[in-house]
């Protein structure tokens, strides 16, 4: 039986019909209708100067049965700006699946983003089945990035990963000295350098974000107006963040994020920025880390990071190492003049996820 459906743009009044569709594939992941309608209208509707692109997949009778939209991220690319679009939230009921709903989805926003004024869309994957799909539709593939943790609980660790059950009391002395170890071995706090907390982004920040985002050749506009949208605003979610300071310049900042990872209990490091040669500004970020996973008890924080980021030699000296998750990213631009960069230049976190 073929199921009907049609695509057009999305607008406010669909927010209600794709909370149903969104609790239908994830059930778990909002508590409720209107907490997914708040995410989503802070998502799609309040980024900082401009509105997503949003399509949306139309039963005849009404009911939302595919989603589809970009993120207005505005974007630095080797000191040019642009305005990019991160595409996130695809959802698709599972009984039309086997219709042609994806394919008409994506051919739709591919070629409809220009006219929101949209440069470029990329993507962060980390499904193998939605990648290849992409991929067929002109996405290119330009690198994988990976997932970066620290552990600090090594017992919550092996009941996931040791498969025969019984080795784990044998092993239970040995995973308590090797945690204590890992607790005793924190980042130093740099002398000269105060960490300090804070609730919000203001003027202080305006200077280094120029100073700092110029470091790194490709990567999210970050402003304090963006940063505040992003971590501030964000409903139903819980950002912790420290700065750091050289007298009276602030010198970078951390956003931390506990949320549960794998079924782990983690610190996702959602947002980190500093000179990358600053390494004694990052392991002043990382030691505040190290504390406050040590006082909640986590199980390991992670960083999400491009291989050849020149902060990831940073993240290595304060023992985060590579874990088999990766994210991939991917490209596609209508323009012809506009080709991506080449990949060991881009700069990216979680910051640009749109569920960390």
């Amino acid at each position: 039986m073929t199921r009907m459906f049609h695509i057009r743009r999305g607008h406010e009044g669909d927010a209600q019909g794709v909370a149903r569709l969104h609790a239908g594939i994830w059930p778990d992941e909002f508590p409720d209708d209107a907490a997914y309608i708040s995410f989503w209208r802070w998502l799609f509707q309040e980024y900082p100067g401009s509105e997503a692109a949003v399509l949306v997949g139309e039963a005849p009778e009404g009911e939302i049965v595919g989603h589809s939209a970009l993120i207005p991220y505005r974007f630095q690319m080797h000191d040019k700006e642009y305005q990019a679009g991160f595409v996130c939230q695809l959802m698709v009921k599972e009984e039309y699946r086997k219709e042609l709903l994806f394919p008409k989805l994506e051919t739709s926003f591919l070629r409809d983003y220009p006219q929101k004024g949209i440069d470029f869309v990329y993507g962060l994957i980390n499904l193998p089945q939605v990648l290849k799909a992409h991929l067929a539709f002109s996405f290119q593939s330009l690198g994988e990035l990976r997932v970066y943790a620290r552990p600090y609980d090594l017992h919550i660790l092996a009941r996931s990963y040791v498969k025969n059950r019984a080795l784990i009391p044998l092993l239970s002395p040995f995973l308590s000295i090797a945690s204590r170890i890992l607790h005793r071995s924190r980042p130093r706090r740099q002398a000269g350098l105060e960490v300090w907390e804070f609730t919000r982004f203001d003027e202080r920040f305006e200077d280094f974000l120029v100073r700092a985002g110029s470091c790194y050749p490709v990567t999210t506009l970050r402003t304090t107006e963006i940063l505040n949208w992003r971590f501030c605003r964000a409903p139903g979610r819980e950002y912790l963040m420290w700065g750091v300071s050289e007298g009276a310049s602030v010198c970078g900042y951390i956003v931390v994020r506990r949320m549960s990872m794998q079924g782990f209990d983690t610190l996702a490091v959602v947002d980190m920025l500093f000179p990358p040669h600053r390494r004694d500004v990052g392991k002043s970020l990382l030691h505040r880390l190290h504390q406050k996973a040590l006082e909640a008890g986590a199980a390991m924080s992670a960083c999400l990071l491009n291989p050849h980021d020149p902060m990831l030699s940073t993240l290595r000296r304060c023992m985060f190492a590579k874990t088999p998750a990766v994210f991939t990213l991917i490209f596609h631009s209508s323009r012809q003049d506009l080709r991506p960069a080449p990949f060991k230049d881009w700069h990216l976190l979680w910051f640009d996820h749109d569920t960390v």
